[in-house]
Parts: C-alpha cells; structure tokens; sequence
C-alpha cells in the first residue's frame, strides 16, 4: 500500500509561492493555510467593501511542471474529499494549477463530472484514478480565471 498522504518541504514551499503570487495577482484575496491533514491547503477569503472578512472557500494547489498546452491529470480522490468539503454550494472550493507560464484557478465542480481512469506513477509505480486537466477546455467556463505570471522555485 501507497503512503496515504504525501507531503514534502518543497510542496509545502511551492504552495506558499503559488498563493503569495495569487495574493499579489489579487489585492482582496487572503489565502491561510490550513492544518496538515486538511484535504486542502489553504482557506481563502476576501475583503469586502465594508473591510469585513469573507470566506470564500477552500484552495487547492497543484504544481505542474510543463506548459498549460499540455494535459495532466488530478488525482479524483482528492478531487472527491474537495468536493465533500461543506459547504457544498456556496461558498465555492477552487483549485488552482501552476504551468511553467501561468496560473489556473478553477471552481472544483468543474473537474466532478468527469470520468475517472487508473494512471500508474512513473515515479512509484503506484496506481491512481485521476481525471485529465486541459486548459483549453476549463477556460471555457466563465468561472475559470489565468492569472499571467510565472512561478517557479526561486519566486517571490
């Protein structure tokens, strides 16, 4: 059996990088990290006109290391314990995909219809249902948002 939960001190980095870019990319977002072991990674909120604190939802991040031409694939139990998360409707769970030349910040939901396949790691050789992430198919939904900047290990 796989570990349950793989967390490493670059992931950790790697997400702070990817929300301090987001929170420059976007003044009134806040973004707190959550507890290990919380199925996401951080809490996002936002100021409102009256400088109240707002929760927004939840934000999950995922380091991909190639260009937003190209497909990926998100892991679909993760995607699941995302989607269990309440509340269900409003406010809504993002995740947020890092490219070699760009962010992508999609609702959850948008990934929940799709069907699931088994895709073996190359790294472990540890099998996985995951759904495939296209860019080009996801800023479809006028809910997507590409933020233009790049993150890479030494930003921010």
């Amino acid at each position: 059996m796989g570990e349950p939960i793989r967390q490493t001190f670059a992931d950790a980095r790697r997400e702070r990088l990817v929300a301090r870019a987001i929170e420059k990319q976007i003044p009134r977002y806040i973004l707190s990290q959550t507890p290990p072991f919380h199925p996401t990674d951080f809490h996002m909120s936002w100021i409102d006109e009256k400088a109240n604190l707002c929760y927004m939802g939840d934000l999950e991040i995922k380091w991909f290391k190639h260009s937003s031409n190209e497909k990926a694939v998100f892991n679909f139990n993760k995607l699941q314990n995302i989607m269990l998360l309440p509340p269900r409707k409003e406010p809504i769970h993002k995740i947020c995909f890092r490219y070699d030349d760009g962010l992508l910040i999609i609702p959850a939901e948008l990934l929940a219809d799709q069907k699931p396949y088994w895709f073996t790691r190359r790294d472990t050789q540890e099998r996985d249902l995951v759904v495939v992430v296209d860019k080009s198919e996801l800023m479809t939904s006028n809910r997507s948002r590409w933020l233009d900047v790049i993150v890479n290990e030494r930003s921010y």
